[in-house]
């Protein structure tokens, strides 16, 4: 697939791994392609992430183009831009949101989680998975699947303190109300890995390393061998990859590790394009903040 243009560099949220979805789920090819006949991978973002590519997003009704300093013309938030100019995002099985209409049940951007398939809404903490079960929100939404973003931050509170004993109380009510958990673990948690033993031996949908941030192949094949160790499947281990965390990544970085991950029999990922907590360090050329252009040209390769 030949390279093409970026669209918008996204108003991104910095504080977090959470957040939002878009509509349009649109087809790709990722970079460094698996072995003939191996599965498709499955792609999950942010939907603060999918905007750093696609501008024509809907916010509570109305039609947003974020600021951008993209490459081209159309990507400046001043106009959408033609769908010849757009990248071929990957079908995206996971979208991750954490807002519905006037109830904020997790950090996110502002995207409404009714805008879109494919929806997964996201938690920072036990207490508010449990407020939007008790309000309804996942039957209202028609939706089965969430995210429990357990991380040393003030969004998760007490529960970093003891995390688990709180992805197991999750991931129980969760199982009470058939919903889908995911469980993914950040900050001074990001390597705890006897936390994603305890995630999978309670039942846990998937389970997701945060390897995006490893600015070296070394750290990354080390980090996810040691994840998939603790989660002893698979099929259960969902791969961060990223642009910027906030240092840029190359495109060569990102396709090693893509490479590595689906020799090793590993197709799931999570596809990270942030402005990490105002700190990017993304330049024109690379697409602006959240450094699409380098997505696109990993997206984009043959």
């Amino acid at each position: 697939m030949p390279r093409q243009s970026a669209v918008v560099a996204s108003a991104i949220l910095g504080l977090a791994v959470t957040a939002a979805l878009v509509a349009a789920a649109l087809v790709a090819h990722p970079a460094a392609a698996a072995a003939s006949g191996a599965p498709q991978p499955s792609w999950m973002v942010k939907g603060q992430d999918y905007l750093a590519w696609d501008p024509s997003s809907v916010v509570d009704g109305k039609r947003v183009y974020y600021p951008s300093i993209g490459l081209e013309e159309c990507s400046q938030g001043t106009k959408p831009c033609p769908m010849t100019q757009r990248i071929m995002l990957p079908s995206f099985t996971w979208r991750l949101c954490g807002r519905w209409g006037k109830h904020v049940y997790g950090l996110s951007d502002d995207t409404q989680c009714s805008a879109a398939t494919n929806r997964t809404l996201v938690f920072e903490n036990y207490t508010r998975l449990q407020n939007a079960i008790k309000d309804g929100m996942f039957s209202a939404l028609k939706m089965d699947k969430a995210l429990f973003d357990l991380e040393t931050w003030k969004a998760s509170g007490k529960d970093s303190k003891d995390p688990g004993t709180w992805i197991k109380a999750a991931l129980h009510l969760a199982h009470e109300h058939n919903i889908k958990l995911m469980i993914t673990l950040g900050g001074g948690l990001a390597k705890c890995y006897s936390c994603m033993s305890t995630a999978v031996s309670h039942g846990a949908y998937k389970v997701s390393v945060q390897s995006q941030g490893a600015i070296t192949l070394a750290a990354f094949k080390a980090h996810v061998r040691s994840a998939l160790k603790a989660v002893g499947s698979k099929s259960l281990l969902i791969v961060g990859l990223g642009t910027n965390t906030p240092g840029v990544h190359s495109v060569s970085l990102l396709r090693a590790e893509y490479a590595w991950a689906r020799s090793i029999g590993l197709n799931q990922f999570w596809l990270n394009a942030n402005n990490w907590q105002g700190r990017n360090k993304c330049n024109n050329s690379e697409g602006g903040r959240g450094c699409p252009e380098i997505g696109v040209q990993f997206l984009a390769s043959p």
